[in-house]
């Protein structure tokens, strides 16, 4: 079984948690069906790994329908809900990578 949160995870945590600010962390993550530590991480942008998570298509998707959905989050707060570099955000936003990609859905 792989340590990595797979993309649909991580956007289903992070739509949970936005959808629903009542809920506490471990019913998101029952719901979501990971242990509560894995919900704390993502949400307040830590990762145990050292490596950083793999830009892929989902999470450019990703990318786009957070920036998409809330005009008012900054770069920087994309990277640390996601787990990833501020830097990949603002690429993926520019379009200098994955720019054939339409935001998730």
């Amino acid at each position: 079984m792989s340590s990595r949160l797979k993309p649909a995870t991580t956007a289903l945590i992070l739509k949970l948690a936005n959808a629903n600010p009542t809920l506490c962390q471990h019913q998101i993550a029952a719901l979501a069906g990971v242990n509560q530590g894995r919900v704390s991480a993502l949400l307040h942008g830590r990762s145990r790994r050292r490596n950083p998570i793999r830009m892929t298509p989902a999470v450019a998707a990703l990318i786009k329908k957070m920036a998409n959905d809330n005009p008012t989050l900054y770069q920087h707060q994309i990277a640390a809900l996601i787990g990833i570099n501020q830097g990949r955000v603002s690429e993926v936003l520019r379009g200098v990578r994955f720019a054939h990609v339409p935001p998730a859905s």
